[in-house]
């Protein structure tokens, strides 16, 4: 059974009336009571509480009367302040779904909340705030990572944008399409939003990416991520293997296909990264090489060092032209479809001026963090099966700005 709690509502001698503002003597109006859930470790308490209705004398005012305010408890609400408290705190900063955060308030805060409720709560939160206010806090660098997002139980794409400099995501909304005109429309809600000058965008690599910044942000400079360019280029390179272990088994060397194909990955790792190029790796890149010596294999590990080379050795803009041409007349995108496809990347004059912006600009960075905070947005993902809306994801997205960049609780 559970215990009832009094609360008593503190009669001042003045009051001011929400509406016109006006310090008035107090005069009562009416009361009545109403049940309030609290947590309890101990056993379930329900609080009875007393509502006191104060009469506006000002009778120019819209309203008659008013209910003075009850510390902890906000108007209208069932529940005590603390429990939407700890209930958003548990969902933002703990990522715990609401129907989890349902179920541990029955075990072990002796209260109750449906889903529904909870989920209520947070975006009644959520409301109160906007992203305007909340981006002029964060006061972000000049320095921004634009890309793409698939949210989870979505048709549409979204466009994700964070701050490179201090690792906070900054907005999100969805688009229709990879259009000039969508990404424009998104660019120019985030001038809406405060963020009017941009020194630099780090972009994923969407032919529109740069057409559309050069409309909104004219004197802003663009780098292509280092990470997409690698991306897209391993793309390339692994299926080249997987056209080569498909000849393998074509000739019954299934068992050389085959450790070939569940070590592709080693491959394709960077040889100068020392965390990940243990010495059992290394051995086995030197088997797999001696294996396939003579064969497109050892094409691909001379290609891929020689295009790491442009990327991470080159001094100048020049130096890199000159190197990506190098490729080129050594007739490399002859050798076949998905090195023609890299040289093709190369070759394209658009494509490769922004790969190499860093090299002409030395406050430029090579790479952005958008993938790093897209993984953030993926595990609130996990935990709750997709958003049902965009506006549930940028609401979650406010509270979490809120919570973890700006510790306001």
């Amino acid at each position: 059974m559970s215990k009832i709690k009094i609360v008593k509502t503190r009669i001042p001698k003045h009051c001011y009336c929400p509406s016109c503002g006006i310090k008035q003597p107090f005069k009562k109006e009416k009361e009545h009571w109403k049940t309030v859930k609290d947590f309890n470790l101990n056993k379930p308490v329900l609080l009875k509480v007393q509502v006191v209705m104060a009469k506006c004398l000002n009778s120019d005012c819209s309203i008659k009367s008013f209910s003075l305010p009850i510390k902890g408890i906000t108007k209208y609400q069932k529940a005590t302040d603390r429990i939407i408290r700890e209930a958003i705190a548990s969902n933002i900063i703990d990522n715990i779904p609401s129907q989890k955060i349902k179920n541990r308030f029955s075990r072990s805060l002796n209260t109750t909340g449906s889903r529904q409720t909870i989920d209520r709560w947070k975006h009644r939160e959520a409301d109160s705030l906007n992203f305007k206010d909340l981006i002029h806090q964060l006061s972000p660098s000049k320095v921004l990572c634009l890309d793409d997002l698939n949210p989870k139980r979505s048709k549409n794409k979204a466009l994700i944008i964070s701050d490179r400099i201090k690792g906070h995501i900054l907005y999100i909304d969805s688009v229709k399409s990879q259009d000039k005109n969508e990404v424009v429309k998104y660019l120019k809600k985030l001038k809406e939003l405060g963020i009017e000058e941009v020194k630099c965008f780090i972009v994923d690599m969407w032919k529109s990416f740069p057409i559309a910044i050069k409309e909104v942000y004219p004197k802003a400079k663009i780098q292509y991520d280092y990470f997409h360019i690698w991306q897209d280029i391993n793309r390339h390179l692994e299926k080249t293997i997987k056209e080569y272990c498909k000849s393998l088994k074509e000739n019954e060397f299934n068992v050389l296909a085959i450790d070939l194909w569940n070590h592709r990955k080693i491959l394709l790792t960077n040889f100068n990264n020392h965390k990940k190029m243990t010495e059992k790796r290394t051995e086995k890149i030197q088997e797999l090489r001696k294996i396939h010596k003579g064969t497109i294999i050892e094409d691909v590990l001379i290609f891929k060092d020689r295009i790491r080379n442009i990327c991470e050795k080159s001094k100048t803009q020049q130096e890199a032209y000159d190197k990506k041409n190098q490729l080129y007349y050594e007739k490399w995108h002859k050798k076949n479809i998905y090195f023609k496809k890299i040289i093709r990347l190369f070759m394209n004059t658009a494509t490769c001026h922004y790969m190499f912006t860093f090299l002409k600009e030395p406050d430029v960075l090579r790479s952005g963090n958008a993938e790093n905070l897209i993984k953030i947005v993926r595990s609130w993902e996990k935990s709750r099966y997709g958003f049902r809306t965009i506006k549930g994801l940028q609401d979650h997205l406010k509270l979490y700005q809120r919570t973890k960049y700006l510790s306001q609780f």
